[in-house]
């Protein structure tokens, strides 16, 4: 029998809100994951970082471990797709955000040329181009006010 990661080419991110994206969910046990996924532990963003990072690799996503969040996985980082109710949250603007979505709880201070917009429900930080086009989401089980 055969240990090694099983890795599908690739993996299609489906948002079940602050549940999970695709085959991952919010509490999911860091080792299980990087067995199961091959996962590749990336550098520390500062010293004093509490979270670790992990890529799957050849995928544009990124999964969060956070000791101060509890244990296990904390939040899902997706720079290419998210689908939820059969729509690509990719390139959007607000409107059709809204539409999908509803109303945003949330505006954020322009970074590094890009928005962040809150959907507080549905745990997502949605990050905006300077074309107000959705370029990158982050999923979180849920966002406190």
């Amino acid at each position: 029998m055969n240990n090694s990661a099983i890795i599908p080419n690739k993996i299609e991110c489906y948002l079940v809100p602050t549940i999970g994206v695709g085959p991952f969910r919010y509490g999911d046990s860091e080792d299980m994951l990087v067995k199961l996924f091959n996962l590749e532990l990336c550098e520390r963003a500062c010293e004093s970082a509490t979270w670790r990072t992990y890529e799957l690799p050849g995928q544009d996503l990124q999964l969060y471990f956070d000791d101060e969040e509890g244990d296990g996985l904390s939040r899902i980082g997706c720079f290419d797709h998210l689908y939820y109710k059969g729509n690509n949250l990719f390139g959007m603007k607000l409107d059709e955000l809204r539409s999908l979505l509803g109303n945003e709880d949330e505006i954020g201070e322009v970074c590094d040329s890009q928005t962040p917009v809150e959907f507080y429900e549905f745990g997502l930080q949605v990050w905006l181009d300077q074309q107000g086009e959705c370029e990158s989401v982050m999923c979180n089980p849920k966002i406190e006010e």
